[in-house]
């Protein structure tokens, strides 16, 4: 019952509809057992004609037998002035009135169930996508994107699905046990004794079913997390696949987690389909059971046919219902393990979440200064004992061999990690204190690989629909060398760039990436190789638009190609993830050491 309160807090969000789907769904029980109620009458009428009037109205008493009292002197009153045959046409009016009535309360209940399950999945769905865009990188790295996308599309799914179940489970069934039960009640204490004594037979039996489908569900999500990520990683790679001719390797890797995937949910689903069919079997034992002691109750004159009759119609109405109750409690399980797996997901990330920081960041006075950072991942030190200053609206270039520690470094700056050892300081307070938006706000990324989204040139430039400003937009475009191509697309901004920007060159791209940067107006920028993939007289022409922020903006510049990094008022050299040189391009030139040398295979003048 833990479990399914879970998946139930869920969408308490929405207790207005829960309070409307809890009443009409009442009305409507009231309204289907009032129908059932005037079976006796009807037999009453049927086989037991009235022959006369009573002399006197019987008084009114909230019990068994002054109800019958009161319908049976109706009956016979209504039977005198109309006839047998009128008394049964109007009851056959009443019980048609009652079950439309049953069932428009039934349908008007049912649409506030589903606005509270659709409402509370999209509250849901939102929920972990705003989740993931705050997620640590590095639990995104560690991580399968498949696995991710498995759990907000099939787990919140699952969810979904269980969320229908538990608001019936909760609402729907118990009420409408409650109400037969306690009129069975009234009808005959005796009986219904026994369907009390069987109630908690029941619940063992599904709780001990319901316990292993919860284990098998869990391991089918997991498996079906593992095959959305193959396929996400082999639609990735698909033509480093077919360049390699590894399609039956892939292939056989998917088929092997698919059969894994399979055989947990053909167990499954025999562990769920076992609900109907052993709530059937239970349901028929207790109606036999009834059926024999309620017969001898009539044999002996303790229980008048009709009145048997009666209870046989209302006891029946429960089978349904107990069958609904198992079944929603098997299906509610699935909800129940995707929940699981999303909370661990939760909890892992959360033990990862960088320190949000309480200090506000107008931006940069004075100078980005680290003192002794070091960082390590997965127990191996990537950077060590880096000491050095980056002066406001200074460029500042980093270089080295490829593992350096270069991006690394980039990745601290722009506080996607944070140091395992020593501090970064910006300005007077260490980076850790800032509030963490306040520092997005003026910092900006461009990435060695310029991460494009499938939508229009304008939108990756401003990264929105809303709140465009064009004249800063053409004058981003031109600094970054990519109005000229730009106009020369089929729609100008609002060309679609494709997939990842597939339709676009990788000098376009990247040139699309630096406008963004200087769209946002930040103040700091870091440029991970952002001139990597120019041809010579874009590079020059972004270099010159470059330098013509230094004094207003403070560069962070990583390069492999070493004539963009000449004019860098300082140039640190990095090598094997600790500082081995720094300087200006002259000063390490004349040095004759690790920067020099590579200078010359680059064959710089």
């Amino acid at each position: 019952m833990n479990q399914l309160l879970r998946i139930f807090r869920l969408t308490l969000g929405y207790r207005k509809n829960l309070g409307f789907n809890l009443i009409l769904g009442w009305i409507s029980t009231f309204f289907g057992l009032f129908s059932l109620v005037l079976v006796a009458p009807l037999l009453e009428i049927i086989f037991y004609p009235p022959t006369k009037v009573l002399d006197l109205a019987p008084t009114w008493e909230w019990s068994r037998q002054g109800i019958s009292a009161v319908l049976g002197y109706r009956l016979q009153l209504l039977s005198q002035n109309h006839g047998p045959h009128g008394a049964l046409l109007a009851l056959c009016l009443v019980v048609v009135v009652a079950i439309l009535l049953k069932n428009g309360f039934h349908y008007w209940a049912t649409q506030h169930s589903s606005v509270v399950v659709n409402r509370s999945t999209q509250d849901l769905r939102n929920k972990l996508f705003k989740r993931v865009l705050t997620m640590p990188l590095g639990f995104l790295t560690d991580n399968r994107k498949g696995e991710l996308l498995a759990r907000l599309s099939n787990d919140v799914q699952d969810i979904e699905f269980s969320m229908l179940s538990v608001v019936t489970a909760f609402f729907r069934h118990p009420l409408h046990i409650a109400t037969y039960v306690l009129t069975l009640l009234w009808l005959s204490p005796p009986l219904t004794l026994f369907l009390i004594l069987f109630l908690p037979i029941t619940g063992g039996v599904i709780g001990l079913v319901s316990r292993a489908l919860r284990k098998n569900t869990r391991m089918a999500q997991q498996h079906f997390g593992r095959l959305v990520a193959h396929l996400e990683e082999s639609l990735t790679a698909m033509k480093m696949i077919r360049s390699f001719k590894a399609e039956p390797f892939f292939s056989e890797r998917f088929e092997a987690e698919n059969r894994l995937y399979t055989q947990r949910r053909i167990r499954m689903f025999r562990q769920a389909d076992l609900a109907v069919p052993l709530g059937e079997v239970m349901g028929v034992a207790a109606v036999a059971t009834v059926l024999w002691w309620g017969g001898a109750m009539v044999f002996s004159e303790q229980l008048s046919a009709a009145l048997f009759i009666t209870y046989i119609v209302v006891f029946a109405q429960l089978i349904e219902p107990f069958k609904g109750l198992s079944r929603s409690i098997y299906d509610a399980q699935k909800g129940v393990a995707a929940l699981q797996g999303i909370e661990d997901m939760l909890q892992q990330a959360e033990a990862q979440d960088l320190p949000q920081g309480h200090s506000h960041f107008a931006g940069l006075k004075s100078e980005i200064h680290l003192k002794n950072v070091g960082f390590h991942f997965g127990g191996d030190w990537i950077l060590r004992e880096l000491n050095f200053s980056i002066p406001k609206g200074k460029t500042l270039a980093i270089v080295g061999p490829s593992g350096s520690g270069k991006t690394t470094l980039m990745n601290l700056l722009a506080r996607f990690y944070d140091p395992n050892e020593g501090q970064i300081w910006i300005d007077n307070l260490p980076l850790t204190q800032l509030k963490l938006q306040d520092w997005r706000q003026k910092t900006a990324l461009v990435s060695q690989e310029s991460l494009l989204f499938n939508d229009s040139i304008e939108a990756n430039i401003a990264l929105s629909h809303s709140s465009l400003n064009q004249d800063r937009l053409i004058h981003a475009a031109k600094q970054a060398h990519a109005f000229d191509f730009i106009q020369q697309q089929p729609q100008g901004f609002q060309t679609l760039v494709g997939d990842a920007g597939n339709r676009l060159s990788g000098g376009q791209k990247q040139r699309i990436g630096l406008a963004r940067a200087l769209y946002h107006g930040a103040e700091i920028l870091f440029l991970d190789e952002a001139t990597s993939a120019l041809d010579s007289a874009s590079e020059k022409a972004v270099q010159d638009a470059l330098a013509n922020l230094a004094g207003s903006h403070t560069l962070v510049a990583v390069a492999h190609r070493l004539s963009t990094v000449r004019s860098a008022d300082q140039i640190l050299v990095l090598n094997a993830g600790r500082i081995q040189e720094q300087g200006t391009h002259a000063e390490l030139m004349e040095k004759g050491g690790m920067y020099r040398s590579m200078v010359d295979l680059q064959a710089l003048k």
